[in-house]
């Protein structure tokens, strides 16, 4: 029986981060354009309301609903990018693919952003289902989000093999028993935290071994 492979996309399978660490600075630049943005109304588990929660200080004065518009379409923007990919990443799911495996993606990015990232880069065919916060119901830092994973794809947590950047991420998917890679991305900050505690560790996809994924 092959193993269930799960991606991380942020820093994982996309080239992604350093958008998350410019989104403040672009914003600032941009403020002139704020002014005369219409007003987006997201839905309330959208990550865009943590984003504002954690600029409001700085930028409420300029309205809510003009700072999510400016976000959302930013977002929309980032994602369209259609060579986003990571090195090697597009011929190993293919690779994958075409041998059978199942994968998925397991991102914190709301679904409607995750899905045209992977569109653009044309992974969506190598992917069953992508899995979000605001389609489980529960955040990725929460190990429920993992618990999850396992009931919808119905496949027990030692078939699972667990591709992420990120440490917290890690950390849960060891928690919920799957086998973890640990995946290099120069703007994650807990890089060796994150190699450390993993169970295979890849500075790219190319280095991915068959050992790691039987």
């Amino acid at each position: 029986m092959k193993k269930t492979l799960i991606f991380d996309m942020d820093g994982t399978l996309l080239d992604s981060m350093g958008m998350w660490k410019r989104i403040y600075e672009d914003l600032k630049a941009n403020l002139d354009q704020v002014e005369n943005l219409d007003e987006f109304m997201a839905e309330e588990d959208s990550m865009i309301h943590y984003i504002y929660e954690n600029i409001e200080e700085e930028f409420g004065h300029m309205g809510k609903g003009k700072i999510l518009r400016y976000l959302h379409d930013h977002l929309i923007k980032e994602y369209s990018s259609s060579d986003a990919c990571k090195p090697s990443v597009y011929d190993k799911l293919k690779e994958w693919h075409d041998m059978g495996y199942d994968m998925y993606l397991a991102t914190a990015t709301d679904h409607r952003y995750a899905k045209i990232g992977i569109k653009s880069n044309k992974l969506d065919g190598f992917l069953k289902e992508l899995f979000t916060p605001d389609t489980l119901g529960y955040s990725k830092s929460d190990i429920r989000y993992y618990q999850a994973i396992v009931e919808k794809t119905g496949v027990d947590p030692e078939n699972i093999v667990f591709f992420d950047d990120a440490r917290y991420a890690t950390e849960l998917a060891n928690e919920a028993g799957f086998t973890t890679i640990a995946v290099y991305d120069e703007n994650m900050t807990e890089r060796e935290e994150n190699k450390r505690i993993a169970d295979y560790f890849i500075e790219n996809f190319s280095q991915v071994e068959d050992k790691m994924i039987k």
